[in-house]
């Protein structure tokens, strides 16, 4: 029973172990292959990709963006402004815009930065970061961007981008801390995991 016990409990730790090593190498892969195309907001003056796509996220049952949700489209507006895009273009869920939202709170942002309703486009079937991705390059027909987020989502953002086939940059949105950053990291590491096995794997 004792060997069969000891058996059982090496099994388990080497699993574990390599669950580890895989885990972790995959996030090192992942944040140093974007990490040469995150730019800060200066260096996207006149960049002129075909966008600048600022990512959904939370809106709160009064129907305003989260701290994350509004530092992304302000963000993105005053890059816009400066000339990194042709068009804003907002991506986040609003499939039933009266219960739930993301893009009109977006809009507000963006008007409240200056930007004309002329300017924005609106992908109300952006519900994740990859389903955005593949909306701006298979509904949009745009081939290049600047992604803004915050820099825990940055580096997953531009990994997605680049693999199918966008010439994209990331800017990230962080004026200011978040009283759930811890989660928040610890989440996209595993997210991270997932993207490399939908690029990578499930092709």
């Amino acid at each position: 029973m004792k060997k069969k016990f000891k058996i059982f409990l090496i099994s388990l730790i080497s699993v574990c172990t390599l669950c580890f090593i895989a885990w972790a190498g995959i996030n090192i892969y992942i944040v140093s292959y974007a990490k040469p195309y995150i730019i800060t907001e200066e260096e996207t003056e006149n960049l002129d990709k075909d966008c600048v796509l600022a990512l959904g996220a939370q809106v709160l049952p009064d129907g305003t963006p989260c701290h994350q949700l509004y530092d992304r489209v302000q963000i993105a507006s005053q890059i816009f402004n400066n000339g990194a895009g042709e068009k804003l273009l907002l991506s986040g869920d609003a499939r039933v815009p009266e219960e739930y939202d993301e893009i009109t709170a977006m809009k507000e942002v963006a008007y409240e930065y200056g930007v004309e309703e002329k300017d924005i486009l609106s992908d109300g079937a952006g519900l994740n970061t990859y389903t955005s991705m593949e909306n701006l390059k298979e509904n949009f027909n745009f081939s290049s961007c600047v992604i803004v987020t915050q820099e825990y989502h940055i580096y997953r953002s531009v990994y997605i981008a680049r693999k199918m086939g966008l010439d994209a940059y990331g800017v990230c949105s962080d004026p200011r801390g978040y009283a759930t950053i811890v989660y928040n990291e610890a989440r996209e590491t595993l997210a991270r995991v997932k993207a490399f096995y939908m690029i990578e794997i499930d092709k």
